[in-house]
């Protein structure tokens, strides 16, 4: 039976198709955005593997699916790389089996697609698709639309809000800051935790692509700056926000190959 639906390779040209599926759907996140699959193609050189879906001979997209190519061991792994998540944005009356199967199809016999999943999406397709799927991580989102006085005290674990208490209480406040402010401060934690380190570009890019819907935040205790935090606020759907919505999420990472 012929596949109901396409995938085509996304090019700059296809930069309005891409965010209008991004804006309308409501599970995207910062990494499905334009600004952010940008950032990482100028900061890494991966080779993006992105693809619009459509009908088959269909001329408007009903689909998005983030992804670059890394090269591995006898083939090739699509993936969306440094972030949590990488699913496929679909309309609403779009069979997910057909399109991951197309997605499968299309990494060859040796490659592999990771589709970066979580439960909140419910998409319950990737089993039927031939997928397998490895549990990695967990991800908390807490709801923006309640007062932050009820999230705290409703969703925050007792240590949590014992040590916002703490910070409260011993002086921290939080202010605006820039990426050139915010990136030394990173630099050092990640250097610190023996974690790799994202290029100062990827921040500057982003900051560019992402403008006014950028938010980066610093906390400030006796005029030291011990830490930092990037958001991003709407119309942008993305993670920080995410993680201020009252949900937990595992994150799944959904191979074929």
């Amino acid at each position: 039976m012929p596949n109901p639906y396409e995938i085509r390779p996304v090019t700059a040209a296809d930069r309005g198709r891409w965010q209008s599926v991004v804006a309308a759907h409501p599970s995207a996140t910062v990494f499905h955005t334009w600004a952010w699959l940008t950032a990482v193609d100028a900061a890494f050189a991966y080779d993006h593997d992105h693809y619009l879906v459509y009908e088959t001979g269909g001329s408007e997209p009903v689909g998005a699916v983030p992804g670059f190519s890394v090269a591995g061991t006898g083939g090739w792994t699509v993936v969306n790389p440094f972030c949590e998540y990488g699913f496929p944005l679909l309309d609403a009356d779009v069979d997910p089996v057909p399109v991951l199967r197309a997605l499968a199809a299309d990494v060859g016999p040796l490659g592999a697609r990771v589709l970066k999943d979580a439960g909140w999406t419910a998409n319950r397709a990737y089993n039927a698709a031939g997928y397998g799927a490895v549990r990695t991580g967990e991800v908390t989102r807490l709801d923006t639309d309640r007062p932050f006085e009820a999230v705290r005290e409703r969703s925050f674990t007792g240590e949590t809000r014992r040590c916002l208490r703490s910070a409260s209480e011993g002086g921290v406040t939080v202010r605006p800051a820039s990426v050139e402010e915010y990136y030394p401060l990173y630099l050092a934690t990640m250097e610190r935790l023996g974690s790799p380190q994202f290029p100062e570009r990827f921040f500057r890019d982003l900051a560019a692509e992402l403008a006014d819907d950028l938010l980066v935040l610093v906390a400030v205790h006796d005029r030291a700056v011990p830490t930092v935090r990037l958001d991003v606020e709407p119309p942008q759907v993305v993670a920080a926000r995410e993680l201020l919505e009252h949900r937990h999420a595992s994150c799944v990472s959904v191979t074929q190959g």
